[in-house]
This record gives C-alpha cells, sequence and structure tokens, in this order.
C-alpha cells in the first residue's frame, strides 16, 4: 500500500514540477517566485514519494505536510492560472490527496504490525 501512495506521490510532484516548469519558462500566469515554489514542493513531493519505498512510517508523516502545502499552493496557482472553474481540479487534487494519504496510512500501519510482530 505504501509503494502505491509512493508511486503516487512520484507522478504528482513530476506533474507539479512540469507545471512549475512550463511556468518559469513561459511566465503566462505565475510570477517567477510562484514558479519556483511550484518546483520545489513538486521536488520535495518526489522526495516524499521516494520515502514510502524506505520508510513508510516516516514518509506518512512528511507527506501530510506536504500535501497540505501543495493544497494551497495548488489554489494559488490555480486562481492565477484559471480563474473560473478551478473549483472541479481543486475537488480532483483534494480527492488525490486523501487517496495518497489513506495508502500511505495503510502502509504505516501493515509496517507497525511487521515490526510489533517480529521477535527482538
Amino acid at each position: 500500500m505504501s509503494k502505491i501512495a509512493g508511486l503516487l506521490l512520484l507522478l504528482l510532484g513530476l506533474g507539479t514540477i512540469y507545471f512549475g516548469y512550463t511556468e518559469k519558462t513561459h511566465l503566462v500566469a505565475l510570477t517567477k517566485m510562484a514558479a519556483d515554489s511550484t518546483i520545489t514542493l513538486g521536488m520535495l513531493l518526489c522526495l516524499a514519494g521516494l520515502l514510502h519505498f524506505r520508510a513508510p512510517h516516516k514518509a506518512f508523516l512528511f507527506s501530510t505536510v506536504l500535501l497540505l502545502a501543495a493544497q494551497a499552493m495548488a489554489y494559488i496557482d490555480l486562481t492565477f492560472k484559471i480563474s473560473a472553474g478551478q473549483w472541479k481540479y481543486q475537488a480532483a487534487f483534494a480527492v488525490i490527496s486523501v487517496a495518497i494519504l489513506a495508502l500511505s496510512y495503510a502502509g504505516y500501519v501493515s509496517r507497525k504490525k511487521q515490526q510489533q510482530a517480529v521477535p527482538v
């Protein structure tokens, strides 16, 4: 479960990096600082996705904070990029974030059970 959440976070992070990069190269709707922040957040999402393969218990906590920040960043970016009709994208992003957190939590719980079952 945690690996699926990691893959979804990697895809979300790569998509965020791509969005920030295209805005940085063309500067259509965002400022340079907003595009740089979007790229940085995408890199952190990719890092959280990779952490799900190594340490799901720590990655769950890290990805929770990052997904909340990504929701705020998506709201800001979509406000400037798409002024009307942004809520369907925001709602889809929220559903994806909740699914990632649910999968990540399921992986965290199963990892915790495995660690408790192994005698020391």
